[in-house]
């Protein structure tokens, strides 16, 4: 079950990593902008290189596992030279994975491959649980209203079928409620594989949304990718 789990984490990390590199390459110019270096020639050259070379090594990751190590020093590389954070949360849970499949692909023990799989697993359990800690001191949460705030804000093209119920405030508390008792309660994901599959479609629907709402669709793929690693803890529990 192991090298399946890994199989189908490899596939899905290769489509996160290619849709990121294709974003990324349209973005050329706003990471050259923050990237607070003269030398914008030679930075541009730079980053055109290592975006061709992501997407490229992003396509030969369907085929083989070592391609995560060319991936791996393609985001230092990159993060070195935009001296950049990139996209937060969905940018460094498609790292986690790739260093993971990175490892995987030098360990020729499955014991020891098994150990970063729980390693990825209980930072994605992780992921949830402090997302929801973080938004669990803030009143706001509680009452609905960063929910409409966020809908309402000028950095995202929220569709009008959502943003019209902003207004609704009894609706916005409840969308704060369920996010911050799924997120808080997600390490109850563990109790049993039912759990974990319930969990894990109420975490994708959530990931779904939230690419309908404010096209953060990389978040979709570089969760997902994650995913495969919890059958692996919780077959150990």
């Amino acid at each position: 079950m192991q090298d399946k789990l890994i199989f189908i984490m490899q596939g899905l990390c290769a489509f996160s990593c290619f849709w990121q590199f294709v974003e990324y390459k349209a973005l050329q110019k706003y990471f050259l902008s923050i990237a607070e270096d003269k030398n914008f020639l030679i930075k541009g050259h730079l980053l055109k290189l290592f975006l061709s070379l992501g997407i490229v090594a992003s396509i030969f990751l369907f085929f083989d596992m070592r391609a995560s190590l060319i991936l791996l020093g393609l985001y230092f590389m990159m993060n070195s030279l935009l001296k950049s954070s990139f996209n937060g949360g969905s940018d460094y849970m498609t790292l986690l994975v790739v260093m993971g499949l990175a490892l995987i692909s030098i360990l020729p023990h499955p014991k020891l491959q098994q150990m970063v799989l729980l390693y990825i697993a209980i930072q994605t359990v992780f992921s949830y649980t402090i997302a929801g800690l973080v938004k669990a001191k803030k009143q706001k949460w509680w009452t609905g209203v960063a929910i409409a705030e966020i809908l309402n804000s000028k950095n995202y093209s929220v569709p009008l079928s959502i943003s019209k119920m902003t207004p609704n405030k009894a609706l916005m508390m409840g969308a704060g409620l369920f996010i911050l008792i799924f997120e808080l309660s997600f390490p109850l994901c563990l109790l049993s594989l039912t759990s974990l599959k319930i969990y894990l479609v109420m975490a994708f629907l959530f990931h779904l949304l939230n690419f309908y709402t404010f096209g953060l669709n990389r978040f979709v793929w570089s969760w997902l990718a994650s995913y495969p690693s919890l059958f692996i803890l919780i077959s150990i529990l």
